[in-house]
C-alpha cells in the first residue's frame, strides 16, 4: 500500500519507566494512562512505554499489585524522551536502592530528555547525585525528610509539580497525572491535553504552582473554628462578600479574623471566597447549559468581564471555551 494521508508516520517518543518492589502503583499507572490516551488522540505524536526492572518477574507494589517489567536493567539503556520514576510509601527505607537500580537510573538519565519524578520518586533520582540545588516538589508528607536527606535541594512542598530544566517533579498520587498533562501539552498541544483530561475525568489542567491542598479541603480535613462560616460562604456565593461582613459573623475584628483565617486555611478570606466562586462556576459549566451570564451572577461576579478574567487566570481558558472543550466528544 502506498503512503497516504492515513499513513503519516507519527513522532514516536519512548518512555522508560522504572519498576521496583514497594513502588506506589498509581504513581506509575496514572501518568502512563495519560500518555496512553495521548497516543490514541494525537495525530502527530505517540508514546512507546517500556517498563524496566531488576528482573522480569512481577515487582510487588505497595498495594500488593504485581507489575511485570518488559526488560531488565542488565539489558542496558536506550535513548528515551522521558525517564519516569514512580515513588514509594517509605522513602527512608532504602531496601529498594540496589546498585543495579542506581546505575541504571544514572545511565538512563544521561540519555533521556526529561527526568520525571512522581511523588517520592525524586528520592531515587537524588540518590544518583544527578540533582543538587534545583527546585523540586514531592508529597507533602515526605517534604521534611527530603530536606533532611538532601539539604541542597530547594523543596517546594506546597506545589503540585515543579519543572526545572529537564527535571520534572510532582506531589503524590493524582498530581502525577497533572504533571503528565503538562508534558502532553508540551509535546502534543493544549487540545490533545484537554481531551486526555476529559477522558480521565480530571481538571482541564492544574498549573504547577497550585497548592497540593485546596483551601476547602484543608478546612474539611480538620476541626475548624470557621466550619460554620465556610458553610455560609458556600450558600451565599451570589452575595457581595467582604472581610468586614465575614469578621462580623465571627465576632472578631477584621484584622484578627484575617490573621486567624489565613493561619488555619493557608489563604486570605477573600482568596478563599474567590476560589469557591470559581470552583462552583466550573462545576456549573460542566453540569448544564445555563447561560454563562447566569452562572457569573450566581457565583457573585459583578460582570461577565470580571468573571472571564478571574476564570481565565485560574484555569487558563475562558468559561465559554471550557464548556466547549468539556462537552466535546461525550
Amino acid at each position: 500500500m502506498g503512503k497516504g494521508q492515513n499513513s503519516i508516520e507519527r513522532d514516536r517518543r519512548r518512555i522508560a519507566v522504572l519498576v521496583y518492589p514497594g513502588m506506589v502503583a498509581l504513581d506509575m499507572v496514572g501518568p502512563v494512562e495519560a500518555f496512553n490516551y495521548a497516543s490514541r488522540l494525537s495525530a502527530a505524536t505517540s508514546y512507546d512505554i517500556v517498563l524496566v526492572g531488576e528482573n522480569t518477574g512481577p515487582q510487588t507494589s505497595s498495594s500488593s499489585i504485581g507489575i511485570t517489567p518488559h526488560q531488565t536493567f542488565s539489558q542496558g539503556c536506550e535513548q528515551a524522551e522521558i525517564l519516569l520514576i514512580p515513588g514509594m510509601m517509605h522513602p527512608e527505607d532504602k531496601s529498594y536502592l540496589t546498585p543495579a537500580l542506581t546505575e541504571w537510573v544514572r545511565s538512563q538519565a544521561a540519555i533521556s530528555n526529561k527526568w520525571v519524578c512522581i511523588c517520592s520518586g525524586i528520592f531515587v533520582l537524588a540518590e544518583t547525585g544527578l540533582v543538587d540545588t534545583q527546585p523540586v516538589t514531592t508529597h507533602w508528607n515526605d517534604a521534611f525528610y527530603l530536606r533532611q536527606a538532601f539539604p541542597a535541594l530547594d523543596v517546594k512542598e506546597e506545589r503540585i509539580f515543579v519543572q526545572s530544566g529537564k527535571l520534572y517533579s510532582s506531589g503524590g498520587v493524582t498530581a502525577g497525572i497533572d504533571l503528565a498533562l503538562h508534558i502532553i501539552t508540551e509535546d502534543c498541544g493544549k487540545d490533545v491535553a484537554s481531551r486526555v483530561a476529559k477522558r480521565m475525568l480530571v481538571y482541564l489542567q492544574r498549573s504547577g504552582d497550585q497548592r497540593q491542598f485546596s483551601s476547602l479541603l484543608q478546612a474539611q480535613s480538620r476541626e475548624s473554628r470557621f466550619h460554620g462560616l465556610i458553610n455560609w460562604i458556600e450558600q451565599n456565593l451570589h452575595r457581595e462578600i467582604s472581610v468586614d461582613l465575614l469578621s462580623d459573623r465571627t465576632a472578631m475584628s477584621p484584622r484578627n479574623f484575617s490573621r486567624a483565617f489565613k493561619a488555619e486555611l493557608g489563604c486570605s478570606p477573600m482568596a478563599f471566597v474567590i476560589e469557591r466562586r470559581l470552583e462552583t462556576a466550573r462545576l456549573m459549566l460542566e453540569s448544564g447549559d445555563q447561560p454563562i451570564s447566569s452562572i457569573a451572577n450566581a457565583c457573585g461576579f459583578r460582570s461577565l468581564d470580571q468573571f472571564g478574567k478571574a476564570f481565565g487566570n485560574k484555569f487558563s481558558v475562558s468559561p465559554r471555551h471550557y464548556r466547549e472543550r468539556f462537552n466535546a466528544e461525550k
